[in-house]
């Protein structure tokens, strides 16, 4: 069974304009998609007849088969050839004919020849019942004819197939909110943080979900009316706690019966902005059985934020998802559990306390709290910031899942905070913050669109690189066309000049 669940984003980049009219509500905005395609091994029957004509000079004429079905008590169950029909119990069409072009009435068996037909039979997820064995059913067919305009009637020897339990998929997505990338009124290049597209595939079905896979296509614009210099990619993907890996795949595997994966792409934004909506919707190939088949029921899209790690007893160790519904926060634990979150946002306030070699300590006090609690407080360090060590008044250590530091918004209106998620806890948390900027960091480029240009024509621009430590990055061009010229000028500033020739169309990666 194929899959295919669409992505629709739309981001606001406040930064683009003016904070004065930012703060109006006007924004610009750019729409992303990104293809998915969902597949998995599913249940399916070849139903195979064939009819041999032996005669040496006369055909067999006026074929029509009709295939029936019935349960195990001999009542007639529905099957059908529309993808639509959710009320049947069978998707079932012709898959092949060979030696015979209709079976309608009107096909034709030529002298000394035989006619195959397979029919590609898919049971509805609810076909196997409530049965963890399975259900049993009889396929029939009536074969009329005629030879010689004399009708011939026979009823095909009935075969029995038993339906087996069937996953039924529930996908949640969850995308963070708010991305970071460069902020282009200022002029440093600010280094592009990676954030996560999540999924959460659960089989709520009595059957395995055997080799489900996503694959994704990288992110596509689809609207960008104010022409932003703006580009997404996704760079790599994981499966529960397994390591990140440069693929657009992520493999799940088999999904047993009332049990969950996690998934996540890794993606970019080159620019810092705040995605306003989102939505995801998945369709079935009509061919395959569309919506009568479709062992996916229900898809959820939630804006994320923080992939967290709920520790209490029992609970695995993969990371789970702590995401925004409305008011309501809830985590989407990768254990299919779903609990609401007490939002203490903005709520309390951060100590400050004694000064550290790279950063400074502070405490924060929260009221005894039963369940999972999250609380979002003002970072007064700003931005550089992360959280090195949290630790709760009665020893516990928090998992730096549960401790980080964050930004909400953009340009002028960022607002950087500190976040805690814990469980059943509450009292005086230490939290140490430590500057990042003693630890080595890449260099990173403003980004490059692609461009497209006639011989004949020149084409120029401006490359600009920075350092988060503070050193001015040496740009260089290891490829370039023949006449192109690449002049780095020792300031982070590099400058790309290229008169393009008769003759040198083509595709240049730079």
């Amino acid at each position: 069974m194929q899959l295919e669940v669409l992505i629709v984003l739309q981001i606001c980049l406040g930064t683009f304009l003016p904070s004065s009219v930012f703060a109006e509500g006007l924004c610009a905005t750019v729409k992303i998609e990104i293809p998915q395609e969902l597949t998995l091994e599913r249940q399916a029957f070849d139903a195979r007849m064939r009819i041999n004509n032996a005669l040496e000079s006369q055909t067999v004429d006026n074929v029509s088969i009709a295939v029936t079905f019935a349960d195990e008590h001999g009542n007639s169950i529905l099957a059908t050839s529309d993808p639509n029909a959710t009320n049947a119990a069978f998707f079932i069409r012709i898959d092949t004919m060979d030696g015979i072009a209709a079976i309608n009435g009107e096909g034709t068996i030529q002298p000394r020849s035989a006619a195959e037909i397979h029919w590609l039979i898919i049971p509805s997820p609810g076909a196997a019942g409530g049965s963890l064995g399975g259900k049993l059913y009889t396929v029939d067919a009536d074969l009329s004819y005629s030879i010689g305009g004399k009708p011939y009637h026979h009823e095909v020897a009935p075969d029995f197939i038993t339906v087996k339990p069937q996953p039924e998929l529930e996908l949640d997505y969850f995308l963070t909110e708010h991305v970071r990338g460069d902020e282009p009124f200022t002029p440093e290049v600010e280094p592009i943080e990676p954030f996560l597209l999540g999924v959460r595939v659960k089989n709520s079905g009595f059957g395995p979900a055997n080799n489900l896979a996503i694959e994704s296509a990288q992110p596509r614009i689809v609207e960008n009316k104010q022409g932003l210099l703006i580009g997404f990619e996704i760079t790599g993907s994981f499966v529960d706690d397994q390591p990140a890996e440069p693929s657009l795949l992520i493999s799940f595997g088999d999904i047993q019966p009332k049990s969950t994966k996690v998934g996540s792409w890794v993606l970019e934004s080159s620019l810092s902005g705040t995605f306003q909506s989102f939505a995801a919707r998945f369709s079935h190939a009509a061919e395959l059985g569309g919506k009568l088949t479709s062992l996916l029921t229900r898809t959820s899209a939630h804006f994320l934020i923080k992939d967290v790690l709920v520790d209490l007893p029992g609970r695995d160790r993969v990371r789970d998802f702590l995401a925004a519904d409305g008011g309501i926060v809830r985590t989407y634990e990768s254990s299919g559990v779903d609990t609401v979150v007490t939002d203490y946002d903005d709520t309390y306030q951060l100590v400050p306390g004694e000064t550290t070699t790279y950063g400074q300590r502070f405490s924060i006090a929260v009221p005894p709290t039963s369940g999972m609690f999250l609380v979002r407080a003002a970072n007064p360090l700003g931005k550089g910031y992360v959280v090195t060590k949290a630790v709760r008044n009665d020893g516990k250590v928090l998992s730096l899942q549960n401790a980080w530091t964050g930004a909400r918004g953009t340009g002028s209106n960022t607002v950087h905070f500190v976040g805690l998620f814990d469980s059943n806890g509450g009292g005086t948390y230490e939290i140490e913050l430590s500057s990042l900027s003693h630890l080595p960091q890449p260099p990173t480029l403003q980004f490059i669109p692609n461009f497209v240009r006639s011989e004949g024509q020149r084409l120029s621009f401006v490359v600009q690189g920075s350092d988060p430590n503070g050193t001015i990055p040496t740009l260089s061009l290891d490829l370039k066309p023949i006449g192109a010229k690449f002049d780095d000028n020792g300031d982070g500033f590099g400058y790309f000049d290229w008169q393009i020739g008769v003759g040198q169309g083509g595709r240049y990666p730079l």
